[in-house]
């Protein structure tokens, strides 16, 4: 017992250190990010190999493990990692795309590789099994479900404090921040700590569930910070999030569309009405948010001049090299490898020429063979190719049928609403993890499937109780 509190507890204050000390800088002078940043938990020591993130990860597991040693468990540990088959197979599509790259370095990109940028592809990808790993042997009752996602809760809520104090920083002037039409970016990265308790909160009020003044107020800021980031990726995230926490939730039954549109008038009204104040106080947002609507459209005018064609550069960069080797139109390239510069970028180093997934400088430098995109799906499909992608989408299609049975037969309402939210959640990060330069989507997708098994486990334990209390019975 006192064994598992004391791993509780660790997996808890990791949780924390990730959220407050993995988000990218936006100070102009450190756009480089998360690496760079000399707080980050990411940065790498020791010849630039280990990073805080390691020793924390890899003490637990080595802490885990070893208790598990000490009660005669050690085989189990494997096996509830392994329990879950369409978890398993997304697994191994990323091990084998992993095995696809090295093939591709091996026989076309030799000369370009670089251990420093396959590193940095591939670490991630131990960081989401490590992290699954925990999360399924540590979290394992419904009470300590409960408390990850109070955990995230409060989470969000200093998130949104932080905002306030950014925001407050940006006014007097004493933070520097990268702008965009005009509008400062007050919260970056951190905002990927708003996605679940939105959808939550969210799923409540369809429901029916009152949410209370304050979490109705905390939505509202989260749902407010999304907006003026003025971020056109952050407005689909937040449009797909909800549209697939409707579709889950309609198709396990807990709510129909009549009763979800209906139910979050009240949300839209408050929503609304602090909208049109926040407007009138800074008339400049309406227009940055419009601008970043509209550069969604890469052919626009708009879109095109901010970093659109850079983008649609990349995206014939993509075809180009796969058409040199066709056989990667069925397998992708792989995880780790690099893609050639056939077609030329733009050089540009003003503030958006440069803001891209790699340092501009990379480009300058003349280094025709670059490690990763700035187009995350059409970069899933360069990685992945039709074969990968068809996997990845049938895996998400099995969790969402196997969720959806199993949300069904949950006794407990408050479980069902968490499950539905941890479902809706899964596809975006699947989705665009095979080309992401920063680790914390894969852990945060780590601990969200981990979740997910650990409430599958315990129904499935509860119910071989309940039988066995039967059987005992008769």
């Amino acid at each position: 017992m006192l064994h598992s509190l004391k791993l509780n507890t660790l997996l808890h204050c990791m949780i924390l250190l990730l959220a407050f000390l993995s988000s990218a800088s936006t100070d102009p002078v450190a756009r480089a990010g998360m690496e760079d940043a000399g707080y980050n938990i990411f940065r790498r020591y020791i010849g630039g190999v280990v990073s805080t993130w390691d020793i924390l990860l890899f003490s637990l597991l080595f802490l885990l493990i070893y208790h598990s040693m000490s009660t005669a468990k050690t085989s189990n540990q494997l096996t509830l990692s392994t329990r879950n088959n369409p978890i398993i197979l997304y697994f191994l599509c990323l091990t084998l795309s992993v095995v696809v790259g090295l093939l591709v370095t091996v026989f076309t990109q030799v000369n370009s590789f670089i251990i420093r940028d396959w590193f940095r592809a591939v670490m991630p990808l131990i960081y989401l099994f490590c992290t699954y790993f925990i999360v399924v042997n540590i979290v394992n009752t419904n009470d300590k479900i409960y408390k990850i996602w109070l955990l995230m809760e409060s989470i969000a809520i200093v998130m949104v404090i932080y905002g306030f104090y950014r925001l407050y920083g940006v006014l007097n002037g004493s933070i520097v921040t990268l702008t965009v039409s005009g509008i400062p970016i007050i919260l970056y990265s951190e905002m990927i700590y708003f996605d679940l308790p939105i959808v939550v909160y969210i799923l409540h009020a369809w429901c029916g569930k009152k949410l209370g003044l304050f979490r109705s107020l905390l939505l509202i800021c989260m749902v407010g910070f999304i907006f003026v980031s003025t971020r056109r990726m952050n407005y689909i995230l937040l449009l797909l999030n909800i549209l697939l926490l409707l579709f889950i939730a309609r198709r396990s039954g807990i709510v129909t569309i009549k009763q979800a549109i209906l139910r979050s008038r009240y949300i839209i009204l408050l929503f609304g009405m602090c909208s049109v104040v926040i407007i009138i106080l800074v008339p400049g947002l309406l227009d940055g948010i419009w601008f970043a609507i509209q550069s969604i459209n890469m052919y626009s005018s708009i879109g095109f001049e901010y970093t659109g064609e850079f983008r649609l550069i990349q995206i014939e960069n993509i075809f180009l090299n796969m058409w040199n080797i066709p056989i990667t139109f069925l397998s992708g390239f792989g995880i780790g490898t690099k893609w050639e510069v056939i077609k030329q970028l733009p050089i540009t180093m003003d503030e958006i020429g440069s803001f891209m997934a790699y340092d501009a400088k990379t480009v300058v430098g003349g280094n025709d063979f670059l490690p990763y995109f700035h187009v995350p799906y059409f970069a899933t499909f360069f990685r992945f190719g039709i074969i990968g992608c068809f996997t990845l989408l049938y895996i998400v299609r099995i969790l969402w049928i196997n969720n959806a049975i199993l949300i069904r037969s949950l006794p407990d309402k408050n479980m069902k609403l968490l499950l539905t939210a941890f479902t809706s959640l899964i596809m975006m990060p699947i989705l665009i993890l095979g080309d992401s330069p920063t680790p914390v989507g894969y852990i945060m997708l780590g601990i969200n499937l981990g979740l997910i098994e650990s409430i599958r486990l315990s129904q499935l334990q509860q119910y071989t109780i309940m039988k066995k209390s039967q059987n005992g019975f008769k």
